[in-house]
């Protein structure tokens, strides 16, 4: 069933489906995870991923929590009206390509180091 909000892919560009506001605090994606995010809602990761992959936001937000984090993410690329926060210290334990055009936005509190 679509719901109006926003649209989370994974792997990237798959997803028929829409939902609103949500947080994954229980699901771990394993191999090559890509994710995309599009749609005015918010998607939150509250979890650590193990997976190999890059995030995509064109739309709404895209929030890593304090308890998450993606040590295998290779590239993030926030656009349009999108959105990429983080809310923890080095979510990302190798380098990430971080990628920020057409007014996307990365916010990041003081203290926090991508």
């Amino acid at each position: 069933m679509a719901h109006p909000g926003s649209a989370c892919c994974i792997p990237a560009g798959s997803c028929p489906y829409q939902v609103t506001d949500v947080t994954n605090s229980s699901v771990d994606f394993s191999g090559f995870s890509g994710i995309s995010k599009a749609g005015a809602a918010t998607f939150a990761m509250d979890r650590a991923l193990s997976s190999t992959g890059s995030v995509e936001v064109t739309e709404g937000t895209f929030a890593m929590t304090a308890n998450s984090s993606w040590n295998n993410c290779t590239n993030v690329s926030v656009s349009g009206t999108g959105v990429f926060q983080a809310a923890s210290a080095r979510p990302f334990s190798r380098k990430a390509v971080v990628s920020v055009s057409e007014n996307g936005k990365i916010e990041i509190p003081a203290g926090v180091t991508i």
